[in-house]
């Protein structure tokens, strides 16, 4: 009688199919099996490509539970864990639907449930579902015909996916049949040689970019109630790597928005992937639009602040070397996934003090007395259209536009939304154009009962222009990433509202100063803490009150040489509560080429004020804009 065999083929089987389910759903939404997924909105659509379709809900719990990155391993444990749903496990959820237990879901029933509960859709999306699943056209659903629709869909994703992935890998050159591999010899190969002369350097530390040079004097005056301090600027300049032109490097755009109602700043935020262990330029300046003038002596300020992504963000460096009008940061970076956030002390960004007398005609009728839009605001649409396309390919994918949508109406770019765009508007590859972006103005301005000028002012003024169509409010830039070892990859991060960034950077902005710059302690105010931080192209002060009650302090500058304050005020009081700290100016030069000092007095105030700053985007007043929708 022969042995038995044990059934492992089943079991191997099902490994294989599992493992290149996670490969292919992974791969989907990342570049690479070593690059971790850092973005939630990525991870739910890797687990929807693998057939899953977990709760909003569920998926926060996955995601805060893995520190807000995923790798593909832990990846792989969450698929194995989340099964697609089977036809019995679908049929008991969809009698819920079935609200008149009819045995039937009809189109009424369908729509109050799923634009009522849950994860709310729209009732074009709920149309749609209900045309797709209703393949008997009767006007209503049976329980089979739904989970049929659901099921057949997580099958289709899951294979096109798999044969997305077996494409890639044809593409990929055959190893050698024979079972001994013998690598390249390459002196760009990834790995130290094993030989005694190979020089193998370890694993390089962050270098802090801090000048040892900066001038911070002693209190010049104390006389127990305030203290005077005197900071002057050393110059320090940089230039960048002579073999830069060889290295691999990835850019994006990028702009900083000013709210002239409270000065608050709003930009993005950029996720950055080291592939290997680098050497790392990192660049930002400013950028240069089609339709604006000359670039100003003295362009507004654009820095950057680096961190990396682990369990919690790593502060790492701070771009403060300057090459001209860019200010760079060089050093050796682990193989990894970084944040990079962009800022300006808005010492050469200001609010708008007043509006031009004159202003430029945005409609003209033509001889028919049709609406157009005037050639000197066409030009204008096509800079914001610049502004906005963040990757340079020409096009507003819907990531760009819903931003736009973000700082200019308030409103989202759900997927009808969307759906109307692609509908309407000229498209290539899934984005909009910047024809299509034109002809949306368009139909605006043609819209009936409305005021499309006013809404266009309210635009103009969101995205930094004012009434003659200056850009006075906005300062776009470029960041540029170039590694030595590998090719980066940079790209801008949509996941946080632009309101809620402000703080956000503010606080990262405070924490860098108190980690690169010198701290003082204040006399005759104990428990207040100065900081300082000083580079070629700023001056920054933090304040830090470590006591147990809320003081108040009053800040008086004198003495400017050759500098201005970012708010442009020569004295201003603050309140800080117990244990917290304020940023409370940034200084620059006026001329560049010339010494620039400035001395603080810091003081007890006689009293407290504090004005706290809304993040609430301008626009007119009582004036609700008009959304997508309501052109059509």
């Amino acid at each position: 009688m022969p042995r038995s065999i044990p059934n492992t083929f089943s079991t191997d089987l099902e490994d294989d199919v599992r493992n290149i389910e996670c490969k292919a759903s992974y791969l989907s939404v990342s570049s690479s099996l070593d690059r971790p997924i850092d973005s939630k909105k990525y991870f739910k659509k890797a687990l929807q490509q693998a057939g899953r379709n977990p709760s909003e809900k569920l998926t926060d719990e996955l995601w805060e539970a893995h520190s807000s990155i995923i790798n593909y391993k832990d990846y792989c444990a969450i698929l194995k864990k989340l099964r697609t749903p089977a036809r019995d496990e679908l049929l008991k959820v969809f009698k819920t639907f079935d609200l008149n237990g009819d045995g039937y879901i009809s189109h009424a029933e369908l729509k109050t449930v799923l634009t009522s509960q849950g994860e709310k859709m729209s009732e074009r999306e709920v149309d749609k579902i209900f045309g797709d699943a209703d393949t008997n056209n009767d006007g209503k659903l049976d329980y089979s015909e739904f989970c049929t629709v659901i099921l057949s869909t997580s099958q289709k994703c899951q294979q096109n996916n798999i044969k997305r992935l077996a494409a890639t890998n044809s593409k990929k050159p055959a190893r050698p049949s024979s079972s001994k591999f013998t690598r390249p010899s390459s002196s760009k190969s990834s790995r130290p040689s094993s030989s005694k002369s190979a020089s193998v350097r370890p694993l390089p530390r962050y270098i802090s970019q801090t000048s040892s040079a900066t001038k911070f004097t002693e209190p010049t005056e104390s006389n127990g109630n305030s203290v005077t301090f005197k900071c002057e600027s050393v110059s320090k300049k940089t230039s960048a790597p002579k073999s830069l032109k060889s290295w691999k490097k990835s850019s994006s755009k990028g702009c900083f928005y000013l709210d002239n109602e409270n000065g608050s700043i709003l930009t993005h935020q950029y996720t950055l992937w080291i592939p290997t262990t680098s050497e790392v330029w990192i660049s930002v300046k400013p950028y240069h639009l089609s339709h604006i003038g000359d670039v100003p002596k003295t362009p507004v300020d654009a820095s950057v602040l680096i961190f990396r992504k682990a369990s919690r963000l790593e502060f790492v460096g701070l771009a403060n070397l300057r090459e001209n009008f860019q200010y760079c940061w060089k050093s050796d970076m682990r193989a990894g996934s970084y944040l990079l956030i962009p800022f300006t002390t808005q010492c050469r960004l200001s609010r708008r003090k007043t509006e031009p007398k004159d202003s430029v005609e945005l409609i003209r009728k033509d001889q028919t007395g049709l609406a157009q839009l005037s050639k000197a605001f066409t030009e204008t649409l096509h800079d914001m259209f610049e502004m906005c396309d963040l990757d340079s390919n020409g096009l507003l994918s819907r990531d760009e536009f819903n931003w736009f949508q973000l700082l200019t109406s308030e409103e989202e770019v759900d997927d009808e939304a969307w759906q109307i765009v692609e509908a309407n508007f000229q498209m290539k590859n899934g984005e909009l154009t910047r024809a299509g972006f034109e002809q949306l103005h368009l139909m605006q301005a043609r819209e009936e009962n409305a005021d499309p000028v006013e809404e266009f002012l309210d635009t103009l003024m969101c995205m930094g222009y004012n009434k003659a169509l200056d850009l006075d409010q906005a300062a776009p830039f470029e960041i540029t990433v170039h590694a030595s070892s590998c090719a980066p990859e940079l790209s801008a991060s949509f996941d946080l509202k632009p309101e809620f960034q402000y703080a956000e950077t503010e606080k990262k902005i405070m924490s860098s100063v108190m980690q690169l710059g010198e701290k003082r302690n204040v006399p005759g105010l104990p428990g207040l803490d100065w900081y300082v931080y000083r580079d070629d192209g700023r001056i920054s002060f933090v304040l830090y009150n470590s006591t147990g009650a809320t003081t108040d302090i009053s800040i008086k500058y004198s003495d400017l040489i050759n500098c201005t304050p970012s708010n442009g005020k020569e004295s201003h009081q603050c309140t800080l509560v117990p244990n917290s700290s304020k940023l409370i100016d940034h200084f620059m030069a006026v001329d560049e080429t010339d010494q620039w000092s400035v001395t603080c007095e810091v003081s007890r105030a006689a009293d407290r004020g504090i004005r706290r700053l809304s993040s609430s985007r301008p626009r007119s007043a009582n004036k609700k804009r008009s959304s997508l929708s309501d052109l059509f």
